[in-house]
This record gives C-alpha cells, sequence and structure tokens, in this order.
C-alpha cells in the first residue's frame, strides 16, 4: 500500500555541479544507491524549485532541490501503546531509550508487545505513517540507546555507518570476576554455537572485535566500558563468557544466579553517528537504569 510522501533531501546546488544531471548530484554528492534511485523513479518524485522533473534534468546552481519518497506503516508491526522513552527525534531518526526486557522487532516468539509496536504506535498518535526501521539490535534485557530511521534515505545512510565501523556504540557491562588486563581489544570471531541461537569464540565465525576498559572493581565484580568495533550477534555477551567473565544475570552465557540484577548486566550507554541529512556527528547518551544503578551501589556498599 502506498502512503503519504515523505521528503527525504532538500538542499541547494552548489555551483560547482551546474550543469549535472540531479540524478548525479544525488548519487556523488549524497550517496544515494542504485536501489534507491530506482525506487524514487518508480513511486516517488524530484523537485526543483517546486516543479517536478527527471533525474536526467540537468541542475542549475542554486536551485532548491526537494526528494520525495512514499512511506506506509510496517506490515505485521500493529500499533500498541506501549510507553517509549525518546531521547532525539527529527524529520530523518528517533533514538530511544529502550528499557530491559523489550523485544525490538516483532518475531514468531514475540508477535506483540515489541519496541517496534510501541513506535509504530507513536507515530500513528502523530498522525505519520512510517515504516519501523530500527538500525540496529539491542537484545531483549539489555537497555539503553537505540536508533530507528524514519526514511529509506536515512535508512541506507545509517545502515552503511553500521557496516563500516562510522557508527559508534559504547556500552556498560557488569561482569562477574575481574577481567585482566583491565583494558584491552578482544580480536575472537564469533559463530553460531551449534543448531542454538547462541554465538560462542570459534576460528569459522566472522570477525570479531571489542574494545574495553575498566571502569570499577570489586572482589567479584567489574564494571566495563565496552565499545563495539564490529556488530555481531550478541558479541559483547560471548567475548566475555569466552574470557571466563560473563556479565551477570547472563545465564545463556555461563553466569551464575545473581541477586545483584534479574536480567543481563548491559547497557547501552552512548550512540555517535553523522546525520544523513545535517552532515554532523550526533553524540547521544542514556543513564543507567534503576535495576543497573542499584546493582552498581549493593557492590559499592559491600565491606572493603
Amino acid at each position: 500500500m502506498t502512503g503519504a510522501m515523505v521528503r527525504l533531501l532538500g538542499f541547494a546546488v552548489p555551483g560547482e555541479r551546474d550543469g549535472m544531471p540531479i540524478g548525479d548530484v544525488l548519487r556523488r554528492d549524497y550517496g544515494l544507491s542504485r536501489t534507491l534511485m530506482t525506487r524514487i523513479r518508480q513511486e516517488g518524485r524530484i523537485t526543483i524549485n517546486g516543479d517536478e522533473v527527471m533525474a536526467w534534468t540537468l541542475a542549475v546552481g542554486g536551485d532548491q532541490v526537494e526528494v520525495w519518497l512514499p512511506e506506509s506503516p510496517s506490515p505485521g508491526v500493529i500499533p500498541e501503546a506501549i510507553p517509549i522513552d525518546v531521547v532525539y527525534e527529527d524529520d530523518d531518526v528517533l533514538v530511544l531509550n529502550k528499557p530491559p526486557g523489550l523485544v525490538v522487532h516483532p518475531t514468531k516468539g514475540y508477535p506483540r508487545g515489541t519496541l517496534a509496536n510501541a513506535v509504530a504506535h507513536y507515530w500513528k498518535e502523530k498522525g505519520m505513517a512510517m515504516t519501523v526501521r530500527p538500525v540496529h539490535r539491542l537484545d531483549r534485557d539489555t537497555s539503553g540507546v537505540i536508533l530507528f530511521a524514519k526514511n529509506a534515505y536515512a535508512d541506507q545512510h545509517l545502515s552503511e555507518q553500521l557496516t563500516t565501523g562510522k557508527m559508534k556504540r559504547r556500552y556498560w557491562a557488569l561482569a562477574q570476576g575481574v577481567v585482566r588486563p583491565p583494558q584491552g581489544t578482544i580480536e575472537l570471531r564469533i559463530g553460531v554455537a551449534g543448531d542454538t541461537d547462541l554465538r560462542e569464540v570459534s576460528p569459522q565465525g566472522q570477525v570479531a572485535i571489542t574494545r574495553y576498559r575498566t571502569l570499577e572493581t570489586w572482589d567479584s565484580h567489574c564494571l566495563v566500558e565496552v565499545e563495539l568495533l564490529t556488530g555481531r550477534t550478541h558479541q559483547i555477551r560471548a567475548h566475555f563468557s569466552h574470557l571466563g567473565h560473563p556479565l551477570v544475570a547472563d545465564g545463556q552465557y555461563g553466569a551464575v544466579a545473581s541477586p545483584l540484577m534479574g536480567r543481563t548486566g548491559l547497557h547501552a550507554k552512548e550512540l555517535s553517528f553523522f546525520h544523513p541529512t545535517k552532515r554532523v556527528r550526533v553524540t547521544l547518551t542514556t543513564d543507567l537504569p534503576a535495576d543497573f544503578q542499584a546493582a552498581v551501589a549493593k557492590l559499592r556498599a559491600q565491606p572493603i
């Protein structure tokens, strides 16, 4: 179903592009993929100074260009009135602080009650018929900052950053034991663990690089800041489990039951990306949720 038109881009043609086909300007200056250009030709429109034009129309320096494409709600993502915590939002992106215990997108096991259902409801209430596009995922028990693209161009631009490593993601993890050395880089390939949805360190797996530094230590636990240099499924959990320091309450990766927290001790603390249209780096942070703060407080209260 075709929805309402949404503006992907709006800009003035720079003088050095005078006489160039507008489609070439879009590809060279804004990196629009062939797939997206095809969609725009078939479903969308390009305007110059308010008049619709074809991709081969020659640009003139100073012309005001806008690119539009229809948006529709995601099929199968039923809007549900689930509260969300908006960290940042504009015409291109929506950044949320995800609570623990919430799946990001509907699956066979979780067809309803997901963050995507919540976002669909949020946009519906604002009168916006939008596709729900999570740029990256967080595990159900992981809390913290998560990014959604609000149109196809933003999705392409941000997904490329995720793939190339230009998007920076920092986590805080509460691990069993004390990690040695206190800071370093884990470069261990990760693959699927047998006939399961879990991951394990494996020479046949995909390249996985995790940088970490210890923030605080106690007798039997440590608080670690982690930066993902690659984005493999369960990367942090699998890497720290392999080192013998599974994250608190992460029973799937070898942690023992803990009185500190009732879910995996992992929080997405910071996200940094180049804005797809503003062309500046945006860095957003989230506070530790109450259960994580309480766990740290319990450890700090232990006698030395």
